[in-house]
């Protein structure tokens, strides 16, 4: 906001604010004022000023995984096993083209919040089958057994971070 003198117009002080902060930064101390000062010739010079900027924290980016281990039996071919946690986010288990059954692998994801189902297709042709639900914390360590975990009833086993 720009002050005059309400007499003469001419200028005073020139206050400061801050304006589309990141969310959540609420200062009081932030912002300021730059008092002016005219000269004999007429030009205008900074007389003082003071501004404090808002006080704003670093956000710390970590990024926070879980682990998916399958262990598969041998005999059924191979498997594209799909971890889909509920807002669409999909990360294929052991790659693109899957697993070769018999084999275990284990691959890190990126955790996010919500539920993580796991949909599974064995062979070229074969029909597709979805887990139930399940919630895990960053860190946590989930072991699927497969066929088994898409039975009734299912193994699987769940590990916390050291």
């Amino acid at each position: 906001m720009l002050w005059l003198d309400e007499a003469t117009s001419q200028l005073l002080t020139l206050e400061v604010t801050f304006t589309n902060l990141p969310e959540g930064v609420q200062d009081p101390r932030a912002g300021g004022t730059v008092d002016f000062m005219q000269l004999p010739s007429g030009a205008w010079i900074v007389q003082r000023w003071q501004v404090r900027t808002p006080h704003i924290e670093p956000r710390r980016v970590v990024e926070q995984f879980v682990t998916i281990v399958v262990i598969s039996k041998r005999g059924l071919g191979a498997a594209r096993i799909d971890a889909i946690y509920d807002r669409g986010r999909r990360y294929p288990i052991g790659g693109p083209s899957g697993i070769r059954l018999g084999d275990s692998v284990a691959t890190s994801i990126p955790w996010h919040p919500g539920g993580l189902a796991f949909r599974t297709v064995v062979g070229a042709r074969g029909r597709a089958r979805t887990s139930r639900e399940i919630f895990l914390e960053p860190g946590q360590v989930f072991v699927v057994k497969f066929p088994e975990y898409f039975m009734p009833g299912g193994l699987l086993y769940r590990f916390e971070p050291q």
